[in-house]
């Protein structure tokens, strides 16, 4: 939005990709992009480019997300350990459920 406003003759949407994260979709038919603007990609009907700011976002975004990937295997993992160590015991109450049910 701040970026509409600031160049009201190039309109601009955010995107996001797996490939190149959060970044700026302008409509191809643009002639002259700001220098703000920077690793511009042209596509037939689309720019997509990117700005300084939008690309320090992108990459916080990115390491939050890794962070939260990384939080949530180790709590899987310790939670897989807890239950390991009660193992024998599920057994134990399955088995008298199985009988109980016979």
């Amino acid at each position: 939005d701040s970026y509409t406003r600031e160049y009201p003759d190039v309109p601009c949407c955010v995107k996001a990709t797996a490939a190149r994260g959060y970044h700026l979709q302008i409509p191809g038919n643009v002639k002259k992009l700001p220098e703000i603007y920077i690793q511009a990609v042209k596509t037939p009907k689309f720019i997509n480019c990117t700005t300084e700011h939008v690309a320090s976002l992108s990459d916080r975004a990115t390491e939050a997300l890794q962070e939260a990937l990384l939080l949530t295997h180790q709590i899987v993992q310790d939670l897989m350990e807890t239950v390991r160590l009660q193992m024998e015991s599920l057994f134990v109450l399955v088995e008298s459920i199985a009988l109980l049910d016979m």
